[in-house]
């Protein structure tokens, strides 16, 4: 049976503080530096891992994208670089490419965005 307490559970839950859906499954982010591990599990052997700051549209007036001051690792599966602005996924959504399905990975880079529009604006084009 659907409920809205099921779509809150199955999201990641509800923020009772700010009353908000708690899910990020899908977010567009800076890259801001790469990370280097020789000890790690097997599955991630050869796997490019990127560190992303998400960015969110400007509250006051949707004039541009400002990031959140969050970091998030990352698995690189379409060969982004630092300063790309690209697109990430989380949750089971980030074991979903042929490249991801096996790996213990909760975040994957699955697109360099060209250009952003909000309300019939483009707000972003390029890398930042």
């Amino acid at each position: 049976m659907f409920s809205l307490q099921n779509l809150w559970t199955a999201a990641g839950g509800l923020d009772t503080e700010n009353w908000t859906l708690k899910t990020h499954l899908m977010f567009i982010a800076r890259i801001t530096g790469s990370i280097v591990s020789t000890q790690k599990a097997t599955e991630l052997v050869g796997q490019k891992l990127l560190i992303v700051e998400p960015l969110r549209v400007d509250e006051k007036d949707q004039s541009r994208l400002q990031p959140t001051g969050r970091s998030f690792v990352t698995v690189d599966t379409v060969g982004a670089g630092e300063g790309e602005v690209v697109l990430c996924v989380q949750g089971s959504s980030a074991r979903f490419t042929p490249g991801t399905k096996t790996l213990p990975i909760d975040c994957a880079i699955v697109g360099i965005v060209d250009s952003v529009t909000v309300h019939e604006k483009k707000i972003f084009e390029g890398t930042l």
